[in-house]
């Protein structure tokens, strides 16, 4: 069985020891023995800052000790103390060259010390000491290349460390998903083979290859990278989705479109998220390049949305509006951004405009009973018909039974409420929000076991969501 890293130094610990004792060599000190003990029991116990404050204690006692001030640099890294190991790393390397996996850990700790250009070349300096079979190594490089959008260099990590994993699935996907994003005609094998080699990738690595499959068919090389970058956004890959959107700008600047995109991805990557002047200078210019286009209006309405600026959000809605009038998304967007500005009467006429466009459809029903539960406005007068339409118009369909339900528990009609819950877990028995109202609806019946049972279904099916949020917060106050 394979031994921990713990393992591993209380072994060497024990082999050095074991090395003064067979060589009958007395320890400088006594301070150094009692340093290396207080080292060994820290590293027993687990308490990493205690063994890297007497692994550097011993140092000090034999300051030529390269391996002690490793040591301890290794566990005040542990430690989560990244200022102190790299002030133990440098010592060491003031006593001989690091090797590869000691400046692979110093760089973790510049790194962790918020200082990554000195991360970087202690990186570079490992592969050129013949680090070029290290897949810790470029697992390193890939994540410092890619946080400094650095992509091309990326690029040639991962098809190092292909090389080096010929059989792992996500360093494959990865690679596909880069080249995807930068050389999309590249991407296919590497999507492929993860594909081939780890089930759980095979549907987006073949979602990608089939958007690459029709992107590359289009005669303007621009839109083929938004194509491809509206797939990777709808598989959540905001940056890849971002540099596909950006190669769509160098190929034509004047591609309004290609700016409003970039500037949507932008405000989903977390190191941009801070600073949402730089996705509005991309959707401004992609609307001052093309006032016309739906894209280019939608994207900053959503901006505005937001911002809570929902009186700039209709400015832009509107314009979509008026671009495509029978389009009910817009008008139920319109409803949205009013109701939150606190015009519930218009926004109701909104939601109705959307429904009369296209009257045979539920999504609309739904959203005007929605807002009127969300605002508790008129629930009988609004809320009922709305759902009791939405659910003629789908019967089976779950969403739809869930939230008559949910009407009919604002309305305290407890028993109704109930009936139609359960139809919509007949139709989707993993529908978690569906568990969490029939469980908020079972407390409010007084049957405490029902309630808990399926507050705890909510939580279990979807615990990251808000329904399980919510359910376990229920359950946290009315079964502690």
């Amino acid at each position: 069985m394979e031994r921990s890293w713990k393992e591993d130094i209380i072994a060497r610990l024990l082999i050095a020891f074991g090395v003064i004792l067979l060589l009958g060599i007395s320890p400088r000190s006594h301070r150094y023995m009692q340093a290396m003990q207080l080292a060994l029991k820290a590293v027993e116990g687990e308490s990493y800052s205690t063994a890297a404050l007497h692994f550097s204690q011993a140092a000090a006692e034999q300051p030529w000790r390269k391996d002690l001030w490793e040591e301890a640099a290794r566990h005040a890294l542990a430690a989560g103390d990244p200022a102190a190991a790299v002030g133990h790393f440098q010592q060491a390397g003031k006593l001989g060259a690091l090797p590869v996996d000691t400046l692979i850990d110093l760089s973790d700790a510049f790194r962790k010390a918020d200082v990554p250009g000195n991360a970087m070349e202690m990186l570079e300096t490992a592969a050129s000491q013949g680090g070029k079979d290290n897949a810790r190594l470029y697992d390193r490089l890939v994540q410092a290349h890619l946080e400094a959008r650095d992509y091309p260099a990326a690029i040639e990590d991962l098809k190092t460390l292909v090389a080096i994993r010929p059989n792992d699935g996500p360093v494959h996907y990865q690679l596909g998903l880069l080249l995807a994003a930068t050389l999309p005609r590249d991407a296919q094998a590497y999507l492929s083979r993860a594909a081939e080699i780890q089930p759980a990738l095979a549907e987006p690595a073949n979602t990608i290859r089939r958007s690459i499959d029709t992107a590359v068919l289009s005669d303007d090389p621009a839109y083929s990278y938004i194509y491809i970058g509206r797939t990777l956004a709808s598989l959540e890959e905001w940056a890849m989705a971002g540099e596909a959107f950006r190669q769509a700008t160098l190929i034509r600047p004047d591609y309004g479109e290609a700016w409003a995109f970039l500037g949507e991805a932008r405000q989903h990557l977390a190191a941009e998220a801070s600073e949402p002047q730089a996705a509005l200078l991309d959707l401004q210019k992609g609307w001052t390049l093309d006032p016309r286009s739906v894209a280019t209006n939608s994207f900053l309405a959503l901006y505005w949305q937001r911002q809570g600026r929902y009186d700039m959000a209709m400015v832009y809605l509107q314009a979509a509006a008026s671009i495509e009038p029978r389009n009910p998304v817009w008008q139920a967007e319109m409803g949205r951004s009013t109701a939150e500005d606190g015009d519930l009467l218009r926004a109701q006429s909104y939601y109705q405009k959307a429904i009369d466009l296209t009257p045979s459809d539920p999504t609309y029903w739904r959203l005007l009973a929605e807002f009127s539960l969300t605002y508790q406005s008129q629930v009988h007068e609004v809320a009922l018909p709305a759902a009791r339409q939405a659910v003629t118009l789908a019967p089976g369909d779950a969403a739809s039974l869930d939230l008559l339900g949910l009407v009919f528990y604002h309305l305290e009609d407890y028993h109704s409420a109930e009936r139609f819950l359960l139809r919509a877990l007949k139709a989707d028995p993993d529908f978690a929000l569906a568990h969490l109202h029939l469980g908020m609806n079972y407390l409010f019946m007084g049957d405490a076991q029902s309630a808990h049972d399926e507050l705890s279904l909510a939580q279990v099916l979807d615990p990251e969501s808000p329904a399980g949020s919510q359910a376990r917060r229920l359950l946290d106050h009315y079964f502690p």
